[in-house]
C-alpha cells in the first residue's frame, strides 16, 4: 500500500504560467538582447556587449575592459 505518493501536475494551464512567469527573459520585448557598456582599457572607446559576445574592444581588440557604472 502507498502512502503518501507524490502526483506532479501536468495540466496544460500549469504548464503555461510556469513559463510565461519567467522573472528573467533571455530577451527584451523587441528580440533584441541587452547589452552591457564598458569602457576599453587601451583606447578608452565606448563598447556594448551582450552576454554571449567575446570580451573584446571592437577598435584594438585589448581584452581587458571596465565595466562604466550604473545608475539605478
Amino acid at each position: 500500500m502507498q502512502r503518501e505518493a507524490y502526483t506532479p501536475n501536468t495540466s496544460a494551464s500549469a504548464n503555461q504560467t510556469s513559463s510565461s512567469a519567467n522573472p528573467f527573459p533571455s530577451q527584451s520585448a523587441d528580440g533584441k538582447r541587452p547589452k552591457v557598456h564598458y569602457l576599453c582599457a587601451m583606447c578608452e572607446k565606448d563598447c556594448y556587449l551582450a552576454k554571449d559576445d567575446p570580451l573584446r574592444c571592437h577598435d584594438c581588440g585589448h581584452r581587458i575592459m571596465k565595466k562604466t557604472e550604473t545608475k539605478a
